[in-house]
């Protein structure tokens, strides 16, 4: 498979191009046996998707150690690590696993996770669309990120992954890991939360000295004025 890849060839029948060469491609490829099947090779990515996938992420982790990259900071001293959720139009596809998406179409929800401001990849994950959650890859990620860096880390999430049980499992991996969710209002009353920082926020006209900045309350949307 890699070997098709690398010859920009992504579907699994184009396997049957190596038969009609099979010494050839066996000796180019490092093949003891037989050139596979399109079905066999379809059947054993298949289990490698699931039985090899703690040493996919930790090979990638040496990897990159091996190459000797450092991952940057931002300006606080943390080293950011994003995680994103991206949805590939398979509308029309009948692939296992399409579901039916919060943007309206069917697609698989694949989440990805990137460490550093380079943006070094840093896990993967292909998820059926309707599938929702991320305990378990946030695992994958604290381990592998704590053995690509030895500086304090800062995970930054969107609204997606805004769960009581992201947020515990955060706190309880590392008490010292700083986090940033984007809330989801989902079915919240912004008025009402308007009305809520109102009454908290009492100072916002005469902030106290040396702030530049403060926020300010403009239609149930938090925006920052100057001062």
């Amino acid at each position: 498979m890699i070997g098709l890849l690398s010859l920009g060839k992504s579907d699994f029948e184009n396997v049957n191009e190596f038969h009609n060469d099979e010494e050839f491609y066996k000796i180019a490829l490092g093949i003891a046996y037989s050139i596979p099947s399109e079905s066999s090779l379809r059947n054993r990515l298949d289990s490698i998707g699931t039985t090899m996938n703690q040493q996919i992420l930790y090979g990638n982790v040496d990897m990159f150690l091996s190459c000797g990259y450092e991952t940057s900071p931002l300006g606080n001293g943390c080293v950011p690590v994003d995680i994103e959720v991206s949805f590939f139009d398979n509308s029309g596809s009948h692939k296992a696993g399409v579901s039916r998406t919060y943007k309206n179409f069917d697609s698989y929800a694949l989440i990805f996770a990137y460490i550093g401001t380079e943006g070094y990849l840093c896990n993967a994950e292909l998820r059926e669309g309707k599938q929702s959650g991320t305990p378990e890859f946030l695992d994958e990620i604290i381990a592998a990120a704590k053995q690509m860096t030895r500086k304090p880390l800062l995970f930054r999430m969107d609204s997606d992954n805004d769960a009581l049980e992201n947020m515990l499992l955060l706190h309880w991996h590392d008490p010292q890991l700083k986090f940033l969710i984007k809330h989801n209002f989902r079915r919240e009353d912004r008025y009402a939360i308007e009305e809520e920082l109102k009454s908290v926020c009492k100072n916002m006209k005469h902030p106290r000295d040396g702030k530049l900045c403060i926020l300010a309350v403009h239609g149930g949307i938090l925006k920052r004025k100057r001062t």
